[in-house]
C-alpha cells in the first residue's frame, strides 16, 4: 500500500515537473539565441573542462561521471549544453553591464581637466576604483533583474570620486 501511495504521489507531481522543465528549456534556448545574436559562442572545450573539473572533484574519471549521470537519467551532452548556455548568458549579462559603466578616454580627460582647474594645479592624481556586484553561478532572471536595478541605482548615486568609497561600502553590504 505504501508503494502504491508513493507511485500515485510521483505520478501526480509529474505534470508540474514537466511544465517547469519545459519552461526552463525555453528560457535556456532564448538565452542561447540572444548570445548568438550578440556573437557570443562558447566552445565545446570550455564545457568539457568544467565537466572534467566536476568529475575530478568527485574523484571520478569523465567516463565514470558520464555513466553516473546516465544512471540518473541525464545525458552528458545535455549537461554540456546547459553549461554552454549558462556561460553564454553570463557573457551576455557581463557585456550589458559593461555598457552601463563604460568610461571612455574623453570622459577621463574631461574629468582631469576640470579637476585641475578646480585645484588650480597642473597635475592631478587620479585613483580609479571599480565596484563589482557578484552574481552566483546559478541565478534566475529575477535575481539578475534585481542586480541590474542595484547597479543602475549605484550609477545614479555616483557623484564623483569622493562618493566611490560610500558606494563600494553599500555594494559590499548588499
Amino acid at each position: 500500500m505504501l508503494e502504491q501511495l508513493k507511485r500515485e504521489a510521483h505520478v501526480g507531481s509529474l505534470p508540474k515537473f514537466r511544465k517547469e522543465a519545459q519552461e526552463e528549456l525555453i528560457e535556456e534556448r532564448l538565452k542561447v539565441q540572444e548570445a548568438k545574436r550578440l556573437g557570443i559562442e562558447i566552445s565545446e572545450d570550455e564545457a568539457k573542462r568544467v565537466i572534467k573539473g566536476i568529475a575530478d572533484r568527485n574523484k571520478m574519471t569523465e567516463e565514470q561521471f558520464a555513466q553516473h549521470l546516465k544512471s540518473g537519467g541525464v545525458d552528458i551532452s545535455t549537461m554540456r549544453a546547459r553549461f554552454k548556455a549558462q556561460f553564454a548568458w553570463r557573457e551576455v549579462v557581463r557585456r550589458r553591464g559593461q555598457a552601463l559603466v563604460a568610461i571612455n578616454q574623453r570622459d577621463v580627460e574631461q574629468l582631469l581637466t576640470a579637476s585641475a582647474r578646480e585645484a588650480g594645479e597642473d597635475t592631478v592624481e587620479l585613483q580609479v576604483q571599480k565596484i563589482t556586484l557578484l552574481m552566483p553561478a546559478k541565478t534566475d532572471q529575477s535575481f539578475m533583474a534585481m542586480r541590474y536595478v542595484e547597479a543602475d541605482a549605484m550609477r545614479r548615486k555616483f557623484g564623483g570620486c569622493n562618493t566611490m568609497s560610500g558606494l563600494a561600502r553599500d555594494a559590499s553590504e548588499s
